[in-house]
């Protein structure tokens, strides 16, 4: 054989191994493939061929295109649509969508809700688990991992609830408190307590205690020696649900058993005519649901008793509900702005009031170390607006606010989420409200110099 002879059948051969293995993925499509080009073969040929072979190019063409549809389908394969394409893709998306956002964890190793903090928690409570020695209470520990979450916010008015405490709380918060719906007094000469009045189908009233029973003990405890407030403590305690009460009527001495339960609190607002003058006196113990209306019936009594000047008491008012600071201004305070606030990334808002009943007698306020919060804003805003004058010394300067956030077992976190300012935008956050009039309180003197400033003050301005 000739060179050139072999150099054209090795080229031939080298065609032909590429044909066999075009041929060879030809014959790996699919069935469904197959058919598809089988049909636009034939169909083309059947369009150019003039020769007078034995086919239709139109009907019989029709008919081996459907027959071969037909058996793709048979066989499991259907082309999909582009709608069917695309409803595909959103399900994906929206899949994909539900897992990231139900599942709680997240890319940063940082983070609480990550999967090696997860994976942290749950070697934790195995080698608890495993190896304690003591008996670990669950929902305790639950508990105190959420109380640890809001600790590390570092903010010190930040804080978890359970549900009992949770309950506790709005009690507070509406004017109520733990107790057996009675007042009562410390006889002079035994010592022993005595009803003085009760609330009406109040606990104790369901109990048959009756006003003038001397309760010479609580739970077993000599009422003689305890102190007023060690009494209180005891008919207030919220962990036990009941108190006994050893009853001595004449002769007679009988154990009566009263339940518990939340009663309004009646000495939130307590006041009267200073005695000898014209003078009101209203102190606030804090504000609550209960605040604006239990001030409103005094205030209105002193005024009907003709009232010439007023001293309003906030020491030691820790403060409380913002809403009712407002709503007790609201009813002696011009018309003005009594509070800006401001919270996260928001405009700030103001709160303001109408004036529709302004005070017209002279008026100061009593305020201490302990005046804060919502008390300091009932004292910034008539300082502000030159309504009265602030008596006392500096008080604690909280210039900040709390929201709660109730969860769905009945628990609940807080955290500070707003700033508020007073309606001359002093920011007194840390640093408090400064008297007008500056006195300090001596307990060993025997006399209360701060009232007797105030009193002296108003009688003053009266004349």
């Amino acid at each position: 054989m000739s060179a050139a002879a072999f150099c054209a059948f090795r080229e031939n051969r080298q065609i032909r191994r590429k044909q066999g293995r075009h041929q060879k993925l030809k014959d790996d499509r699919t069935t469904y493939q197959e058919t598809e080009d089988r049909t636009e073969t034939e169909a083309a040929e059947g369009a150019g061929d003039s020769s007078g072979c034995d086919h239709d190019n139109g009907n019989d063409g029709k008919k081996r295109r459907r027959r071969n549809r037909e058996s793709g389908r048979a066989a499991g394969f259907s082309a999909p649509s582009f709608f069917e394409g695309m409803a595909a893709a959103v399900l994906i998306l929206v899949c994909a969508a539900l897992v990231f956002y139900a599942l709680p964890v997240t890319g940063s190793p940082d983070s609480p809700l990550s999967a090696g903090s997860l994976k942290k928690m749950t070697t934790i409570i195995r080698l608890i688990d495993d190896n304690f020695a003591g008996d670990a209470d669950k929902k305790t520990m639950a508990d105190g991992m959420y109380s640890g979450i809001m600790a590390s916010l570092g903010d010190k008015y930040a804080a978890y609830y359970t549900a009992d405490e949770m309950e506790e709380i709005r009690a507070s918060q509406a004017g109520k408190i733990m107790g057996i719906g009675v007042t009562f007094t410390k006889d002079a000469s035994s010592g022993y307590m005595t009803i003085r009045s009760m609330q009406d189908g109040g606990p104790a009233d369901q109990a048959g205690v009756k006003k003038g029973d001397v309760v010479t003990a609580i739970d077993g405890k000599d009422t003689s020696k305890l102190s007023t407030s060690e009494i209180r403590s005891l008919i207030r305690d919220d962990d036990k649900k009941e108190a006994v009460l050893t009853v001595s009527r004449g002769d007679d001495t009988t154990e009566i058993t009263v339940k518990k339960d939340y009663i309004e609190n009646t000495e939130i607002v307590v006041g009267g005519m200073v005695k000898g003058t014209k003078t009101g006196y209203i102190a606030i113990s804090g504000f609550t649901g209960l605040t604006a209306k239990e001030f409103s019936a005094v205030y209105d009594e002193l005024n009907d008793e003709g009232m010439e000047g007023l001293i309003i008491d906030l020491r030691d008012n820790r403060g409380g509900l913002v809403s009712a600071c407002v709503d007790t201004l609201r009813l002696f305070m011009p018309k003005c702005t009594l509070v800006y606030e401001k919270d996260k990334g928001s405009e700030e808002t103001e709160r303001t009031c109408d004036g529709e009943t302004p005070i017209k007698i002279p008026l100061a306020v009593l305020v201490n170390e302990n005046t804060a919060s919502a008390s300091e804003m009932f004292a910034g805003a008539i300082q502000d607006e030159d309504v009265g004058v602030i008596v006392g010394t500096q008080t604690y300067g909280k210039g900040i606010e709390q929201k709660t956030w109730t969860l769905g077992d009945g628990s609940a976190v807080k955290m500070t989420t707003t700033h508020y300012y007073t309606p001359d935008h002093r920011d007194i956050n840390g640093k408090g409200i400064t008297p007008d009039k500056k006195v300090s309180y001596d307990s060993d003197s025997g006399e209360d110099a701060q009232f007797n400033a105030a009193k002296k003050i108003v009688e003053e301005e009266e004349s």
